[in-house]
């Protein structure tokens, strides 16, 4: 991934994650290896007054969607199985927008 795309991708979660967390920036951004099917990134979401979020992104590979509603499905699972009181990440967000 060339540098303007990671920018791209950067600014794309910032304002995905404006709704859930407010104004931030995204720092740190970082493939993770593994992960045959989807790709897995680490990042920093940090607010204005200084807060700073780690999380996760998981998104299909630009240019090869998987299945219609599969990562919608996967959210929702990993939701459930917090409810149930799992240790499992919260979801902060799901989408199907392709540039996430």
């Amino acid at each position: 991934m060339d540098s303007r795309d990671l920018a791209a991708l950067r600014d794309d979660l910032a304002a995905a994650l404006r709704g859930v967390l407010g104004p931030v920036t995204v720092e740190g951004l970082t493939r993770l290896s593994g992960g045959a099917s989807r790709e897995t990134w680490s990042f920093d979401a940090v607010g204005t007054g200084g807060s700073r979020s780690e999380l996760v992104l998981r998104r299909d590979p630009p240019g090869r969607p998987s299945e219609p509603g599969a990562m919608s499905r996967e959210a929702r699972v990993i939701a459930a199985a917090r409810a149930a009181g799992l240790a499992v990440p919260e979801v902060l967000l799901s989408t199907a927008e392709p540039a996430l």
